[in-house]
C-alpha cells in the first residue's frame, strides 16, 4: 500500500513539474515575440509623404504633383504660340482686305469725279489716257518719211502698185511705240520698209483736255513700181 501511495505522488510530482517547465518555455518565446516586435518599431522609421508631393488618383494611384504642373504648363505655352499665329495671320488678313477696300473706292471715285470721255478714248493705269483711234484729237507730226520701194520686188520686176494697211500707236513722247499691220504679209520686204520708215517718224506731244495720252493710227501706204 505504501508504495502504491509513493507511485502516484512521483507521477503527480512530474506531471506538475512537466507543467511548469512548459508554461516557462511559453513565457519565454512570447517575451522574446514582445521584444522582437519592439526592435523591429524601433529601427524602422515610417515614411511621411507629404499631400503637397502627391496627387491621389480615383484608381488609388499617386502621381508627383510637380512632373504635372510641368506637362500643364508646356501645354500651355503650345496653345498660347498658336494662338499668337492665328491672331497675326487674321491682322494681316484684315489689313490687306482694308487695303483692298480703299483701293476700289479710290478707283470708283476717279472714275465718279473724271469726266465723261469719247467712245474711243479709254482711261488706263497711271492716269493715262488711249485713243483708239485720231478722231476728235487734235495733233501734230513733227518728222515724216515715206518707205522705199523694196529692192526684192524691184529685183523680181514687180509692177503691181501695191497697199499695205498699218495700225501703229504713238507713245506720250511723241514716237512710235508699236506697229500692226491690217493687210496680209508678203516676203517682198514692203513691211520691212515700213517699219523702218515709221521708227523714224515723230509726233509732237498728244494732249486731250490738258491730259497727256496715248493714240493709235491708221494709215494706207500706197508703193508704185519706178
Amino acid at each position: 500500500m505504501k508504495k502504491i501511495i509513493l507511485i502516484v505522488t512521483l507521477a503527480h510530482f512530474l506531471l506538475f513539474f512537466q507543467g511548469f517547465i512548459f508554461s516557462k518555455k511559453n513565457l519565454k518565446v512570447e517575451n522574446i515575440k514582445q521584444k522582437s516586435e519592439l526592435v523591429i518599431k524601433i529601427g524602422s522609421k515610417p515614411k511621411k509623404q507629404s499631400l503637397s508631393n502627391l496627387n491621389t488618383k480615383n484608381n488609388n494611384e499617386t502621381v508627383p504633383i510637380k512632373k504635372t504642373v510641368k506637362k500643364n504648363n508646356k501645354s500651355k505655352i503650345k496653345n498660347n504660340k498658336k494662338l499668337e499665329k492665328i491672331r497675326k495671320k487674321e491682322k494681316k488678313e484684315e489689313s490687306e482686305n482694308k487695303k483692298e477696300n480703299e483701293n476700289h473706292i479710290k478707283e470708283k471715285n476717279t472714275q465718279n469725279n473724271s469726266p465723261e470721255l469719247p467712245s474711243n478714248i479709254s482711261r488706263i493705269q497711271g492716269d493715262g489716257l488711249l485713243a483708239n483711234s485720231s478722231k476728235g484729237i487734235e495733233y501734230e507730226i513733227i518728222r515724216e518719211f515715206s518707205p522705199k520701194y523694196p529692192k526684192k520686188a524691184q529685183f523680181l520686176r514687180l509692177k503691181k502698185t501695191i497697199t499695205i494697211k498699218v495700225r501703229f500707236l504713238v507713245g506720250n513722247s511723241g514716237l512710235i511705240k508699236k506697229i500692226e499691220f491690217l493687210s496680209k504679209k508678203n516676203n517682198l520686204g514692203f513691211e520691212e520698209e515700213i517699219k523702218i520708215a515709221l521708227k523714224k517718224w515723230k509726233f509732237k506731244p498728244i494732249f486731250y483736255k490738258n491730259e497727256p495720252i496715248e493714240v493709235y493710227f491708221q494709215k494706207d501706204f500706197t508703193f508704185k513700181p519706178q
